[in-house]
């Protein structure tokens, strides 16, 4: 009886425990373009991005009175290293991928993920967290 408790408890410990060696693997990251949101063709215009206090991500784009309000973490990893400095501006040449528009007090607020990101800018507010690695104003 004894032994057969011992058994089974060692059993339920190795089926508990990670495998020694193993190596975890990480689901891919999600694509933008991949997204079954994207309501529209995915085009490329020249913005800011930063984050707000009650939108979260907002990229304003350069020459229009558009802005998009970024949904989820479906961007490119460099700008999840910039966002360590939570108050920095990204500018660049974005590739975004609009999701559907809801109607705002002042017009229309818009949605959508970025897929790539060109010619970074960063106006840091903490230099030190990310110059080393983006050009910085």
């Amino acid at each position: 009886m004894k032994r057969s408790l011992a058994i089974a408890m060692a059993f339920m410990l190795l089926a508990l425990s990670p495998s020694v060696g193993a190596a975890e693997e990480e689901p891919p990251p999600v694509q933008c373009k991949m997204d079954s949101r994207i309501t529209g063709p995915c085009f490329r215009a020249h913005g800011m991005l930063l984050n707000t206090a009650n939108r979260g991500t907002a990229l304003i784009v350069s020459g229009w009175s558009r802005e998009f309000n970024i949904v989820g973490e479906t961007y490119p990893e460099i700008l999840g290293r910039i966002f360590e400095d939570f108050q920095a501006r990204v500018y660049g040449v974005y590739e975004i991928c609009p999701f559907h528009s809801d109607q705002a007090v002042n017009g229309f607020r818009h949605y959508g993920c970025i897929e790539s990101v060109d010619d970074i800018l960063v106006d840091p507010a903490h230099p030190e967290r990310i110059c080393d690695f983006v050009k910085c104003l």
